[in-house]
C-alpha cells in the first residue's frame, strides 16, 4: 500500500492492531486457508501462485531512486530505537516511510508489556535456531525447541527433533 504520507494515516491504519476484532480477522483468515488445504484447493504443482506476490521490493527500490517520499504498511527493518522495549538488534516488521536517503521504521514506541515479552522470548527461540545451524549442534537444536512455550520440555522436544530429523535428509549436518 504505496502512497503519499498523511500524519495521521498510520496511527488511525494500525489503532485497532491488537484488538479482538483484528484477532478474529486474522482467525477467520487461517480457518479459511486451513479450508482451502483440506479441500485440496491450494495448486498441486507447486505452492508458488502464478500472479503476483504482493512483495514491495520493487516499489521500494523506485521510491529511493525517485525520492518519492511514500509510505508502507509493513516492511523488515532493523529495531533501531523503533519499538523502545524489544532488543534493537532485532528485525522487525513495521509502518516505514521511503525516499532518498532510504527505508525509514515509523516509531512506536513501547509496545505492551506482555506483548513485548512474548516477542522477546520469539526472538530468542529464532536467535537459538540460528546458533543451532551455524555451530551444527543437535543440542542447541533441542534447546530453542524446548524453551518454546508451545513446546515446555526437553523431553517433547527431543521427542519432535527426533521425528522432525527422521522425516528429512537435510539434517544430518547436527552433532
Amino acid at each position: 500500500m504505496a502512497g503519499k504520507i498523511e500524519p495521521d494515516m498510520i496511527i488511525e491504519y494500525y489503532k485497532d492492531w491488537n484488538s479482538d476484532k483484528h484477532g478474529k480477522r486474522i482467525h477467520r483468515r487461517v480457518l479459511r486457508h486451513y479450508k482451502r488445504l483440506k479441500e485440496g484447493r491450494y495448486l498441486k504443482k507447486g505452492m508458488l501462485a502464478k500472479g503476483h506476490s504482493g512483495e514491495r521490493a520493487i516499489p521500494i527500490i523506485e521510491a529511493i531512486i525517485t525520492d518519492e517520499n511514500t509510505y508502507e504498511s509493513a516492511v523488515n527493518v532493523p529495531n533501531d530505537g523503533i519499538i523502545e522495549n524489544l532488543p534493537q538488534d532485532l528485525v522487525v516488521e513495521c509502518p516505514v516511510t521511503v525516499d532518498k536517503d532510504g527505508v525509514h521504521g515509523v516509531k512506536w514506541g513501547m509496545l505492551p508489556k506482555n506483548i513485548a515479552a512474548i516477542l522477546r522470548i520469539e526472538a530468542t527461540i529464532q536467535d537459538l535456531c540460528v546458533e543451532a545451524i551455524l555451530k551444527k549442534s543437535k543440542d542447541i537444536a533441542i534447546t530453542s525447541l524446548a524453551v518454546d512455550p508451545n513446546v515446555g520440555s526437553f523431553k517433547i522436544a527431543e521427542k519432535i527433533f527426533t521425528e522432525i530429523k527422521s522425516n528429512s535428509n537435510y539434517y544430518d549436518y547436527f552433532k
